[in-house]
């Protein structure tokens, strides 16, 4: 399970930008009643399902938008989606997804679930995917397809879209999430067309958060983040555009930190300056240093005052 949600109490809980390949069962682990999840702009190519989710509780107040989502062509059993738990849809906002084949969506058991037997159906039923779409063979520029066999070894790829795919200017305006798009509307799944590819996992020699490519970026608002950047909120399972951690601090600006006070945030947070290194960390203030170090020499004085006490 790439992303475990396992539970989430109230949230929210953000997963923004992650590139999950040859995920084995579960893309997105919604369980144990979790509530306030966010699955926004994720790439999701699975070996077993387009997506899968199998617990015995409810999630709740979830939003999965603008995500890409793909299984094994043709489905198995001739189902895409295999949702397996009972769920709440007037607290979800399921909209503006790609999913690829199209074939039967299991949406849920019990008296709140429905088994579409196509995507037609499942926009027809007036609760989930009204913008959404089924994508066509074509979505990745590498041609990266799912596996036969979670067991299969997959070279990373880096999630760009194919030329012409048709995932590309359909998803939705998600603020401080899809800032700075290029073409008519922000791209489905992960990775922005035309805009710098983000670098997932350990970055090479000499790069770091203050010139490490974050996606499209824009111009940054005071305090939030304002316009600039998809390296959006989170703090748990989420995956901003550099494939780590989401950051929860508002950052999105094209060096990591949105706001002018270098974390996207209110200045002096804590008592503290926020570092200009687009960290997240803040910078101990000189008063607070001078205090420590007045702390440490007591201490010291007080271990000799010890140590002689005990000679004698």
């Amino acid at each position: 399970m790439p992303l475990s949600f396992q539970p989430i109490f109230g949230g929210p809980a953000y997963a923004i930008r992650n590139l999950v390949f040859n995920a084995a069962v579960e893309q997105a682990k919604l369980h144990n009643a979790t509530v306030g999840v966010l699955l926004l702009n994720n790439s999701f190519v699975g070996a077993a399902y387009a997506m899968q989710v199998l617990d015995g509780t409810t999630p709740r107040e979830l939003v999965v938008e603008n995500n890409i989502w793909v299984g094994p062509s043709p489905a198995p059993g001739g189902r895409t989606v295999n949702w397996d738990q009972p769920l709440d849809p007037p607290t979800y906002t399921i909209d503006s997804n790609g999913w690829y084949p199209d074939g039967q969506f299991h949406f849920g058991t019990g008296a709140t679930g429905n088994n579409y037997g196509s995507f037609a159906a499942v926009q027809a039923g007036g609760l989930y995917e009204a913008h959404g779409r089924v994508l066509g063979a074509s979505i990745f520029a590498s041609g990266l397809v799912a596996p036969p066999s979670y067991k299969t070894a997959v070279t990373p790829g880096d999630g760009t879209l194919a030329a012409g795919s048709d995932a590309i200017d359909h998803g939705m305006v998600l603020p401080n999430v899809t800032d700075g798009y290029r073409g008519a509307a922000p791209d489905l799944g992960a990775q922005e067309t035309g805009c710098p590819v983000p670098i997932y996992g350990v970055r090479p020699e000499g790069i770091d958060e203050s010139n490490e490519p974050v996606g499209c970026g824009g111009p940054a608002g005071p305090g939030d983040g304002g316009a600039g950047g998809d390296a959006a909120s989170a703090g748990d399972a989420g995956g901003g555009t550099d494939g780590g951690a989401a950051r929860s601090n508002g950052d999105g600006g094209s060096t990591g930190n949105g706001g002018s006070n270098g974390d996207g945030g209110a200045a002096g947070t804590g008592g503290q300056r926020a570092s200009s290194s687009g960290c997240g960390c803040r910078a101990v203030d000189a008063d607070r240093r001078s205090s420590l170090a007045l702390s440490a020499a007591l201490a010291s004085l007080a271990l000799i005052a010890l140590r002689r006490a005990r000679r004698r």
